[in-house]
């Protein structure tokens, strides 16, 4: 049986985790309570993890060039670490933090499509996006913001999906992307 990451939260977090979709402010550090349990966990166990990176990558990508910023170059597995990322440039040196909370709103969608999420999965597809959460945490960003970012994240990931699905697909097979592929697959240019 699968170690849900659900199955190791105390009841507060868990209870936080699923009334909010955040992942915790008080673990922006990465260090969680003494009453959450650690070990090896299973992330959506239903579903490929590669192509939930991808999808989560692919919604970042997107959602990046639709609220103003200049992707550069979507990956997966950049170091060797089985981590993924997306290089963009803005005009003003900020981005639009619905960009941010975008890799969530794709994986929720993606996951969705297979199946109603459960609460456990729920908490996998925060947990998904636990270094997103952490960098609007540490740039002090609110969580009455996040919330509304992650509202429009949601709205732009399903506005766009078929670009998402497009991207993501794409991703996956050649593990990264110029801007310009997100622009043509994404359906922007």
């Amino acid at each position: 049986m699968s170690r849900r990451i659900a199955d190791l939260l105390c009841d507060r977090h868990l209870d936080y985790m699923l009334d909010t979709e955040l992942w915790p402010r008080e673990w922006a550090g990465n260090v969680v309570c003494a009453d959450c349990d650690s070990g090896h966990l299973d992330l959506l166990p239903q579903l490929n993890p590669d192509l939930q990176l991808a999808f989560h990558e692919a919604g970042h990508a997107l959602c990046h060039q639709l609220t103003g910023s200049t992707v550069e170059l979507v990956m997966l597995d950049f170091g060797g670490r089985g981590l993924g990322g997306v290089k963009f440039a803005t005009k003003d040196g900020t981005y639009d933090l619905a960009a941010l909370m975008a890799g969530a709103a794709a994986v929720a969608l993606w996951a969705q499509s297979y199946a109603p999420l459960a609460a456990e999965d729920v908490v996998d597809v925060i947990f998904g996006a636990r270094h997103d959460f952490v960098d609007a945490w540490r740039c002090g960003v609110t969580e009455d913001d996040l919330g509304r970012a992650l509202t429009v994240a949601d709205g732009l990931v399903a506005d766009s999906w078929a670009g998402v699905e497009r991207i993501a697909e794409t991703l996956l097979s050649r593990r990264s992307l110029t801007g310009q592929d997100v622009l043509l697959l994404g359906g922007l240019r």
